[in-house]
Order: C-alpha cells, then structure tokens, then sequence
C-alpha cells in the first residue's frame, strides 16, 4: 500500500519529468539550459516529508543573486529545473522569441521565464526588474508578478539607464496564479503567511486606494479611468476609500511616472493613499515599449508610446513594492504599486486578490494554458 503522501510525491515525479521533456524542447530558444544537479534535488525533495505541493522553478540567466536558491529549495518544495533566457542586453523585448499568447515580439527582460510558464514548463519563474522587465512580461503573458524592491530584494548591483540615470534591480517572481506567486515571495523575504493570508479577506475599509484621474488614453483608444471604473465600484464595495490622482500627460514617459510616484510615496510625509492601482497594456502588441527603440526618432517614439507601459516602467526605480494582476482583456492588466515595507505590501496584496477575483481571465486561457500543462507527452 502506498500513503497518501508518497502516492503524491509520485504524481508530482510524473509532473517534473514531463516539464523536462517540455523544456528540452526549448533549448536554445527560450531554456538555455537545464540545470545541472535536478537528480540531487528530487533526492533532497524525496527525502523530505514535504507536504507543499512540488514547484518547478526556473531562474533568469543573468542579474539573479545566488542566495535565491538557499531560500526556494526541495525542502520547501522547490525543484529549479531550467536557466531562463533573457532579452539581449537586458532590453524591454526579446526580438529572439515570440509571444506564444499574441504572436507579437516577447516582451522583456525576463522573456524565457514568462514563455516557459505558459509552454508549461515551470510553475513560476524568477527573474529581475530594473525598469519593468518582470511586471512588463507579465501582463503580455497574462500571468501573475510580484516585484520586491520595497520589500528589500535588490540585486546588490547597479545599472545605468539610457537616460543616464543609475538604478538597483530587483528580484521579481511570475507565475500562472497569484497564490503560487505571493508563497514563493514570502519564502524570500523568509516571512512563511505574511502575504498568502491577506488573500483570505476581502475588507478593504482600512487601505486607501489612488488610480489615475481621465486623460491617459491606452493604445486600444481607450481611456485609462473610464475602463478601470467598474474595478474601482468593486474594491468600493469591499470597504476602500479611493481617490482620484491627477496625473502627467505623458505617464508612458519613465521620468514622469517615475516622478508622480514620488509625489505620493512620499517619506517625508504621509503618504496620499496606501495603494495605487494602474490599468496597463495591451503589452507590446501595437507599439513596443522598449528604450532603445524609443530614442530612434519619431516613428520610435510612437511606438514607445502605444506600448501599453506606464507606472510598470518605474516602480522599481521608485522603491516600491509592485504587483501585476491580468484582466480578460488580452495582455493587459493591473499594476498595484505602494511604498516600501511588508505592511504596505499586504495592503497592495489584498487589493490584488480582489482584482484576481473580480476581473478574471477567460475560461480559455485557463483551459489551454493551465488545463493542459504538464503532460509527459504534448
């Protein structure tokens, strides 16, 4: 007779060895690699009576510290199973892969890990954000995102930006739902429960929410304020108090979002409101938001402007803490950004859990890109 525990441990073996096959598939494209000591891992995982579920990770080739392997390991459920390719040079999109959601460019840095989630191959993806690149991705993929710099998860290394400005990057996770997401944030910043359980209530009475006043017109020709209006009725009817922010004109430009941010988390006073929210996207389908392209004159400059990118672009550089929750609109979704610390996090989780509630993805997407994963043969 087999326990229950080892009759799991079996299924999840059946899963790990399918998401190989899978990523063997994708060498040279999306997986640059496998990584090397699987076999001491699964061991390490076997060996353990560990009741979390099994989680496939893979980590972004470059610009990820080695300490994040200490705190996502087999005795917590974590298998690293693939080395995620990067966009070159670290750019916004990755001309090397393709959307497998849109069909357009992939958006970057942390191209590999998005594309991997959705071909199945991982469960979530660990990657780093200087100017939106695991936020960015996330949202074209229509995935779920955590960036961390408020909580503390910077790389350690600096960055100069194509505006001259020198920035740390941030450890950020992707991944197809949110819970999967927020447990693997809690175990790196070692606070096992902090996030997960703001995911049980939907009161909101005690966190203010800021979102964008009417005048940003998203690439669909919609109006920012106007397609965010029902979301905002809903997360009032949960208890928020919620405030209309006048914003810049131009909030696809990094310095202006960047600037507004630090107008309302501000340490030298009390903040505005606990909580903005940001309606972003489509990302990177009728423009591409990518700097280098930007600077390229005015047919760069349109296309940097109908990239869908906004507040994603500059959170990080902020100093805050950000999530990205996607909408059924296609590529498209919400930025829920506060100040630093793990309090204000838990505020911005518990909206984000409402949105992930309210403004669900399309049965479809579930069906094909969650549904049917993990197959030993695809």
């Amino acid at each position: 007779m087999f326990s229950p525990i080892s009759v799991q441990k079996s299924n999840e073996i059946l899963k790990l060895t399918g998401a190989i096959l899978r990523a063997q598939k994708y060498i040279g494209a999306s997986v640059v690699s496998l990584v090397e000591n699987i076999e001491e891992q699964i061991k390490s995982y076997l060996k353990n009576d560990v009741t979390p579920p099994l989680c496939l990770v893979g980590i972004k080739e470059k610009g990820v510290p080695i300490w994040i392997k200490s705190r996502l390991t087999p005795e917590k459920g974590y298998i690293n199973i693939t080395v995620d390719k990067m966009a070159p040079g670290g750019r916004a999109v990755d001309p090397g892969l393709l959307n497998p959601l849109t069909g357009k460019m992939m958006t970057g840095s942390t191209s590999g890990g998005a594309f991997n989630l959705l071909n199945g191959i991982i469960d979530i993806a660990i990657g780093t954000d200087g100017g939106g690149s695991v936020l960015g991705p996330a949202l074209a993929t229509q995935l779920f995102a955590m960036m961390g710099k408020g909580l503390g998860l910077g790389t350690g290394e600096s960055y100069k930006a194509t505006d001259g400005r020198w920035f740390e990057p941030s450890i950020g996770v992707l991944g197809r739902n949110l819970k999967e997401v927020l447990k693997a944030m809690e175990d790196l910043i070692d606070m096992p429960g902090a996030f997960l359980n703001e995911t049980q209530s939907k009161d909101l009475s005690e966190i203010t929410i800021g979102y964008p006043s009417y005048g940003i017109t998203l690439p669909n020709g919609e109006d920012m304020c106007d397609v965010m209006k029902f979301s905002i009725e809903y997360l009032k009817r949960n208890g928020a108090k919620t405030i209309e922010l006048k914003v810049p004109d131009n909030l696809w430009d990094r310095q202006q979002s960047l600037k507004w941010l630090h107008s309302i988390f501000n340490q030298r006073r009390k903040n505005i409101c606990d909580v903005i929210i940001t309606r972003e996207g489509p990302i990177d389908f009728f423009g591409v938001g990518d700097s280098v392209i930007g600077h390229l004159g005015k047919t760069g400059e349109i296309l940097q402007k109908s990239s869908g990118k906004y507040v994603l672009r500059s959170a990080n550089m902020a100093g805050c803490t950000a999530l990205a929750v996607p909408s059924r609109e296609l590529a498209t979704g919400y930025i829920i950004v506060c100040s630093s610390g793990v309090e204000a996090a838990k505020k911005a989780v518990r909206v984000a859990a409402c949105l992930a509630e309210y403004d669900k993805r399309p049965p479809i997407f579930t069906e094909y890109f969650e549904n049917n994963l993990f197959h030993i043969i695809s």
